[in-house]
């Protein structure tokens, strides 16, 4: 193959082929649609074939291991479509306006062990006879992110596409909570605030003269925290106004919430405690989410082929010379071209600064890396990564020119989320669509915002923009710069790319630009939190410093 990506299914080689060979099994659907539909199951001029392609043996891994297992054999494939298309010339591959022929088959699940030398043969496969090429798609079978990443081939007819660019994947957004309940809960709160003690001195006074200066987070910590400093304040007012009810019913809403069905990073929403609009509500922080963004799961481990046919025989043997498919054809048929995966893969290490037992804050405090009792004072919870398309076409390139789109992961391996000043070993595996390619004739092109999501389970401290409370989550952001790989590879110049992999190795300098709401991942930062490094191997390595007070 091209290139070793080492997805999961790291440095694996391929055997380059798919074969068929002349016959239709019960379970085959070919499906009408496409302006160059000719035939029906069981017509005379459908050529029966064996089909058989080559998969890759790599071990493989994601965020976490078992969705496709270090160190592992292939873990199976599922949801297989082989889709047939007219072509101009023997030997070419499917372009964006090749004619749909009709035939789209499901093929069979293939299990770990169902593999002859990476070869797969299905029998009794129906073809159309013609100057042809295949586009084959499938999805691993190991537990994890499958299932969200959707063809549209599978949700509509079959007559919907006409050509190959009529073909698009999308992404899963992740699901947005009813935010009704939360704010009126804050409304009632932010109300008996201001009647009560917007005004005068005193503790709840200055409480409340801090928020009305402008918008916060509702994540769960940072608000426990605010209202367990407006119980404490209340014990010491002769006139309490039923406030301690309305702090109650924050924390109920609040625990429903946030509840098991909410996927969403812990810092999305914030409420401005400013305003005195009736029927404001809480909502998406426009520092984090431009509009029309969204934040999704990360994709499914996906597979792809674009090929055109040559014989195949029993012996595992692939043909040199491109073919036809002819209805008088009497041997097997292959598909030259390998299967690769169609994702890219982002490793991430996390480290902090090995020049010290502590990390500097805003104040320019030593804040612990450890607990007492020497567990890690920080647990990486999450990452989040922009610059993602919404939907790609039947190549895994983005349908349009937007990047809009951030994939949230919070699959860390086990045993690799405390934050130590030793690590070296990759905390998170990421699967991510195809992102914007380098182009040193285009500013800025192929630079992706990460940001790690984090918990402080040592003692509180102050971040970039306020304090970060014992428990809660914080953010420290890094920018992913393709042109800066320093491996010396050629391509690809992209932080996720079809069949690569991207290492990037963080390391946090210092807690100064420690974010307690989530960043902008859609738009270049001014401040960032990570120093990050890109490195190429068979894909990029990056390797960035975060945190400090000095700009990367």
């Amino acid at each position: 193959m091209r290139k070793t990506w080492k997805l999961a299914l790291a440095s694996a080689a391929l055997v380059s082929g798919v074969a068929f060979t002349a016959c239709s099994s019960d379970d085959e659907e070919l499906l009408s649609g496409g302006s160059d539909t000719t035939t029906v199951p069981g017509e005379v001029d459908e050529v029966k074939t064996t089909i058989s392609f080559a998969i890759p043996h790599a071990k493989t891994q994601r965020s976490t291991a078992d969705y496709v297992q270090e160190n592992s054999t292939f873990q199976g494939m599922q949801n297989i479509y082989l889709m047939q298309f007219q072509v101009d010339n023997v030997g070419d591959t499917v372009k964006a306006e090749s004619s749909f022929m009709g035939l789209m088959k499901k093929l069979d699940d293939i299990e770990s062990n169902d593999l002859s030398s990476t070869v797969k043969v299905y029998n009794n496969i129906g073809l159309l006879p013609g100057t042809t090429a295949f586009l084959l798609y499938g999805e691993t079978k190991a537990s994890g992110n499958d299932g969200r990443l959707t063809p549209n081939y599978t949700k509509t007819p079959a007559a919907s596409v006409s050509t190959a660019q009529d073909i698009s994947f999308d992404l899963t957004p992740i699901d947005i909570p009813s935010v009704t309940e939360f704010s009126k809960a804050l409304l009632n709160l932010r109300g008996c605030l201001r009647t009560h003690w917007g005004t005068g001195t005193g503790t709840m006074q200055s409480i409340f003269a801090e928020l009305k200066k402008g918008k916060s987070s509702v994540a769960k910590e940072q608000l426990s925290y605010l209202l367990t400093q407006l119980e404490a304040a209340l014990v010491n007012e002769s006139n309490k106004y039923n406030l301690s009810d309305s702090i109650s019913a924050v924390r109920t809403v609040m625990d429903s919430f946030y509840g098991e069905s909410y996927k969403l990073p812990a810092a999305v929403y914030e409420f401005d405690w400013s305003k005195e609009e009736p029927n404001q509500k809480i909502e998406w922080n426009k520092d984090i989410i431009e509009t029309d963004s969204k934040i999704s799961y990360p994709p499914s481990l996906y597979y792809r082929t674009n090929s055109w046919p040559v014989t195949y025989s029993s012996s595992s043997s692939f043909g040199s010379e491109a073919i036809a498919i002819t209805p008088s054809m009497s041997t097997g048929v292959g598909l030259k071209q390998s299967v690769n995966y169609a994702v890219g893969r982002l490793d991430v290490t996390v480290k902090a600064s090995s020049s010290s037992s502590s990390l500097k804050d805003n104040e320019n405090k030593d804040i612990p890396l450890t607990k007492a009792g020497g567990t890690p004072a920080f647990t990486l919870t999450g990452v989040i990564v922009g610059g993602q398309p919404a939907s790609v076409d039947f190549t895994f390139t983005n349908k349009s020119n937007e990047w809009k789109y951030m994939i949230y992961d919070n699959d860390i391996i086990s045993g690799k989320e405390g934050i130590t000043s030793s690590n070296t070993d990759v905390n998170t595996y990421i699967l991510g669509l195809p992102s914007q390619k380098y182009e040193s004739s285009a500013s800025n092109s192929g630079k992706v915002q990460i940001a790690l999501e984090v918990r402080n389970d040592g003692v509180a401290f102050k971040g970039k923009d306020g304090i970060i409370p014992t428990g809660a989550t914080f953010y420290l952001v890094g920018e992913l710069d393709p042109s800066s790989s320093s491996s010396g590879t050629t391509e690809p110049k992209q932080v996720f790319a079809s069949d690569y992999y991207t290492t990037a190795n963080l390391t946090i300098s210092g807690l100064a630009n420690a974010l307690a709401t989530l960043p902008d991942l859609t738009t270049s930062v001014n401040d960032f939190a990570l120093m990050v490094d890109l490195t190429w191997k068979q894909g990029i390595s990056i390797d960035e410093s975060v945190g400090g007070n000095d700009e990367p």
